[in-house]
This record gives C-alpha cells, sequence and structure tokens, in this order.
C-alpha cells in the first residue's frame, strides 16, 4: 500500500512539473510575441510619424525623437559606429554590416564588441538588452545622465531617430545606419543638431 502512494506522488509530482513546463513555454512565446508586436507598433508610429512629418511638420506625433544630423556625421558607408561624443567625439569603431539583416541592433552590438575585442557591460537578456558601458566609458560616470544611446536611421530617411525600445528590441534592416553615442546627458538627443 505505501508503495502503491509513493508511485502515485512521484506520478503526480512528474505531471505537475511537466504541467509547470508547458506553461512557462507558453508564457515565453506570449513575452516574446508581445516584445516583438510592441517594436512591430514603435516601428510602424515612427514610419507613420515621418511620412506625416513631410506634409506636415507641427503635427508629428512621433514617439521617437528626429535629428538633425550635421554634414559628414556620422559616415555614410559604415552601417555601426561607436563614438565617445563627451571626449571629442571620438569614433573607435566603424563597421559595415551587410548579412545581419533582421537581427536586433542588440545582437549585432555584442557581435561587432567582440569581434573587435572591446569590453563592453551589458545587462537582461536579449530582448531587453541595455549596454551600461562599452570601451572604457560607463553610463553615470560623466554625470548622472551619461550613458550610451543609440540612433538608428532607416534606408532612405534623411533623418536619425531615437528609437524608445531597448537595443535588443530593435530590428536592424540592410541599409539602415546604426551610431552608438556615449552622451553626458542620454535625455537629451546626443547630435549638437537641432530636435525636430
Amino acid at each position: 500500500m505505501n508503495k502503491k502512494k509513493k508511485y502515485i506522488t512521484v506520478i503526480l509530482i512528474l505531471i505537475i512539473c511537466a504541467v509547470a513546463v508547458v506553461l512557462a513555454i507558453k508564457a515565453y512565446k506570449i513575452y516574446s510575441s508581445t516584445l516583438m508586436n510592441k517594436q512591430l507598433n514603435s516601428q510602424q508610429a515612427a514610419d507613420k510619424s515621418l511620412s506625416s512629418s513631410e506634409n506636415n511638420e507641427k503635427n508629428n506625433k512621433s514617439s521617437h525623437k528626429n535629428i538633425t544630423v550635421m554634414p559628414g556625421e556620422p559616415e555614410e558607408n559604415n552601417s555601426f559606429q561607436f563614438m565617445d561624443t563627451i571626449h571629442g567625439n571620438n569614433v573607435f569603431l566603424k563597421k559595415d554590416v551587410n548579412d545581419m539583416d533582421g537581427k536586433t541592433v542588440g545582437y549585432i552590438t555584442k557581435k561587432l564588441l567582440d569581434e573587435a575585442k572591446i569590453d563592453y557591460t551589458a545587462t537582461g537578456t536579449d530582448s531587453i538588452l541595455h549596454f551600461s558601458a562599452i570601451n572604457g566609458r560607463v553610463e553615470k560616470k560623466a554625470g548622472n545622465l551619461s550613458g550610451w544611446c543609440y540612433y538608428v536611421r532607416k534606408k532612405g530617411e534623411s533623418k536619425f531617430i531615437k528609437p524608445d525600445v531597448e537595443s535588443g528590441q530593435w530590428i536592424y534592416h540592410t541599409g539602415d545606419t546604426v551610431v552608438w553615442r556615449y552622451v553626458q546627458n542620454s535625455a537629451h538627443d546626443g547630435y549638437s543638431g537641432a530636435v525636430k
């Protein structure tokens, strides 16, 4: 009788564990799907807002910041660039990326920094990846609001946007330009040009 109770208990525990694993997998899929939908909605809103801004810039309702870039910055021929704007606009890595279409900016950033053997500190999972230090430039070391921000100029566009999602959520497309900047005030646009 005791053996029978033990077997039943073990079987119940296994069933409960299996159900917990299935629920965890479903929860992760729902979470991932939600993050992807958020990014798609964000990008669609940015596209729509950028289109409407051409017709009426005063009514631009984008959740991103449109940035006027000074001539010659960043270089057109490098799809990923890393720049320290606090210490003399020092560009310490430029890389053209042609085979990463559909990957996230965070994934590509980690890959490029690893290949260049540049130290960095990144926290969070792939979808909520946050870079707190790159090449010895650490957030909040140059002031309370200092840190790393990334900016994206989509293929065919003339202006950069500052996405409102972490780099692990923004999808890179061939022809886009991504600029990582170490800035004094991460709440500011990060460029010397005017914010529109």
